[in-house]
């Protein structure tokens, strides 16, 4: 890290200086929190003092707000006001709405802070539809169009909001629509067979199916698998699973329209079709769930258990843990992960798994800089898996068929 600065600061306006302090970016993240704080400061030093104004910290814009903290969304934002550069003023106000959107429904924070991160990234994505729409902010898409899931969803789809009408293909059965469920809690889960996170929080949703399914609440897994088949594969062989189970496919029109940044994603909605919260973590949204059904003090504790035994993403946050008790929550995590590889993907899965139970065991640093930088998207053991920003896949012309998306029509 210090000869990385040294050649940052001695070469500050060619390609290898850029070079040296983009490694010493990413390698903050590897860091434990008093080493890194003694870098921090010196290398969003030398990225503010000599980069705003030059085009190569475009190649940063996104890695800043993902994994920078405060520190990388002020900088952004010292870009977006001051750049020089268009293109670097319009880039970094896109990636600074589209990646902080999952903050506005962040329910670890308060109302208050909440409603101050709605704000910022409304006036980002604004700034994106209003003075950069012909500016191409990603994959040669301009502006206007790349930031119309973000609005769409700020207005559809933040807390309080009324959730739109959207219909897709059941999985062995007929076109479902989301009114059929009007009067039911719902939760809705963005997953694929290929996301071993989303299928190793499946015990954690269908035990919320079992314990609440008797008060009016429903899961809708809503697949963005590639086929129907693997799905229909999938479920073949988890008969358990007591839910219902959409398709729409990769590149699915609701999937770019809802703004969904990875999955698992988790959306709860009340009786009345009102959006309740919205997570990578379904652990986060326990409680929204419990209100929303008016579960008893009996079914609450069956499905929260002992707390103190199960830390959750807010724990981490508030104090790292010791490099023992991380290694040992490693270990017991990666066990159950291992198992449902092992079971899904036999024929590959089992080899890989070990590699990496292997890897985490020796490198439990390895997953405090993962949960830091993925804060809000880190599920205990595990991050949400993100697809690239609205991409488009070989097969996505067909998937339009095969969602029915209404727009802002509510249910």
């Amino acid at each position: 890290m210090e000869a990385a600065l040294r050649i940052a600061g001695a070469n500050a306006t060619d390609d290898l200086g850029f070079l040296a302090l983009s490694f010493a970016f990413y390698e903050l993240r590897s860091l434990d929190d008093p080493e890194r704080q003694e870098y921090q400061e010196s290398v969003y030093e030398l990225l503010e003092a000599h980069y705003i104004d030059d085009l190569r910290l475009n190649r940063l814009l996104l890695s800043l707000v993902r994994f920078g903290g405060e520190p990388g969304v002020d900088l952004v934002d010292k870009v977006v006001a001051s750049s020089e550069h268009r293109v670097l003023r319009a880039r970094g106000a896109f990636w600074s709405a589209m990646e902080r959107l999952m903050e506005v429904d962040d329910l670890t924070t308060s109302p208050a802070e909440r409603a101050d991160v709605r704000a910022e990234v409304t006036r980002m994505a604004q700034l994106v539809a209003d003075e950069y729409s012909d500016v191409e902010v990603f994959r040669g898409e301009p502006g206007g169009e790349a930031i119309k899931p973000v609005l769409y969803a700020l207005e559809n789809l933040a807390i309080g909001s009324v959730l739109p009408e959207a219909s897709a293909q059941r999985v062995g059965g007929d076109q479902e629509s989301l009114s059929q469920y009007r009067g039911s809690v719902l939760l809705l889960d963005f997953w694929a067979t290929w996301c071993a996170p989303c299928i190793a929080s499946l015990p954690e949703v269908t035990k919320l199916q079992q314990l609440l399914g008797d008060r009016g609440f429903n899961v809708i897994t809503i697949s963005i698998d590639e086929t129907m088949e693997l799905v229909e594969q999938f479920m073949d062989r988890r008969m358990d699973l007591p839910f219902v189970n959409w398709y729409v496919g990769e590149g699915s029109q609701l999937y770019e329209d809802w703004a969904i940044q990875g999955v698992p994603t988790y959306v709860v909605v009340d009786r009345d079709g009102v959006v309740r919260g919205r997570s990578h973590e379904v652990e986060s949204l326990y409680d929204v769930i419990l209100e929303a059904t008016g579960a008893d003090d009996e079914t609450r504790a069956k499905l929260v258990g002992d707390e103190a035994a199960t830390p959750s993403a807010g724990s981490f946050r508030a104090g790292a843990p010791t490099q023992e008790a991380l290694q040992t929550e490693v270990v017991a995590a990666l066990d159950t992960l291992v198992a449902e590889l092992v079971a899904e993907r036999p024929a590959d899965a089992a080899a890989y798994a070990e590699r990496l139970r292997a890897y985490l065991e020796a490198h439990p640093a390895f997953l405090r800089q993962r949960r830091r930088a993925y804060g809000r998207g880190w599920n205990r053991h595990r991050e949400p898996l993100r697809l690239s920003h609205r991409r488009r896949l070989p097969n996505s012309r067909s998937c339009p068929a095969r969602i029915q998306h209404r727009g802002a029509n509510t249910w």
